[in-house]
């Protein structure tokens, strides 16, 4: 996920990101979006998960 967003920064500056692939919870969500560098929202920063409602509940 780094190399993606170092190199989507480096080729094309305004290019977004989306991580998918085996996140199950909130704080790793939320390492994968610090360890990014972007900020968060669908332009720049999208997560795919699967377990949408429990990583929303642990963030509430």
């Amino acid at each position: 996920m780094k190399l993606m967003a170092e190199t989507a920064k480096k080729v094309y500056s305004s290019i977004g990101i989306k991580v998918a692939g085996g996140i199950k919870s909130y704080a790793e969500a939320m390492n994968l979006l610090e360890a990014s560098g972007m900020p968060p929202g669908p332009k720049r920063f999208r997560l795919g998960v699967s377990r949408t409602r429990q990583i929303l509940s642990e963030a509430l």
